[in-house]
């Protein structure tokens, strides 16, 4: 079963008939959301989601930015701490993915979607320059999640996913600026709260078995694969 009809809920539909399987892909996907009635509704459909789960394992999607000091009041950051407390509460079984910021065809106000229409556009933005983010194809987040859910590994559990290569932001728009072949207008300030780390270590294994490949070029490879033909 998924829960959800955006970017995350398309990718894992293929667990749409699951009766063993409940993807909770439904909610705040906004980091700057700051709504109150939004966290609500995604708390109230979360428990509702819960209280029919029985014996299926439930996936919630939360993340990696819990490990970034400078976000720690962070609306949203807090937001999907209380939703993972509630799931480790109520859910017999479950799995909860903490994510970077996930690439892919969205029409959502993600970090990517945001850069690239003011590069495209021609509008001022600021950008910080000790801010630093972590991209990973949504389809690599499919094949890395659905492995670990497919085998029941980590059941119970929380686990970081993301690629090894974190990005100070102004080179995240440097390269959509190189994807663009345009110059963006944008002011450096100095903020944001420097590179933070995510512990990669229990999904190594299976990043290794799956042979994905995070290298330098990885970054621009997923940005070009999802916006140089636009």
């Amino acid at each position: 079963m998924v829960i959800g009809k955006g970017m995350m809920a398309k990718v894992f539909s293929v667990y749409e008939t699951s009766r063993n399987i409940m993807i909770f892909a439904s909610g705040v996907s906004d980091s700057q959301e700051k709504s109150e009635i939004a966290f609500k509704r995604e708390e109230d459909l979360l428990r509702k989601c819960l209280a029919t789960a029985g014996g299926m394992i439930f996936i919630y999607f939360s993340t990696c930015s819990i490990y970034d000091q400078s976000l720690k009041e962070n609306p949203y950051v807090q937001h999907k701490i209380k939703m993972e407390e509630i799931i480790k509460g109520n859910a017999k079984k479950y799995l909860i993915f903490r994510l970077p910021q996930v690439v892919g065809k969205t029409t959502n106000n993600t970090l990517i979607n945001f850069l690239y229409n003011m590069v495209k556009s021609g509008q001022q933005f600021e950008v910080w320059t000790r801010a630093y983010r972590n991209l990973l194809d949504c389809e690599d987040a499919f094949k890395i999640c659905s492995y670990i859910i497919d085998k029941k590994l980590f059941l119970n559990r929380t686990v970081n996913i993301a690629s090894p290569i974190m990005l100070p932001a102004p080179m995240i728009v440097e390269l959509i600026e190189k994807i663009l072949d345009k110059k963006g207008n944008y002011v450096l300030v100095d903020k944001g709260g420097n590179a933070y780390t995510i512990d990669l270590k229990d999904v190594m294994p299976v990043i290794k078995a799956l042979n994905l490949v995070f290298n330098e070029q990885y970054p621009e490879r997923v940005i070009r694969k999802y916006y140089g033909g636009i």
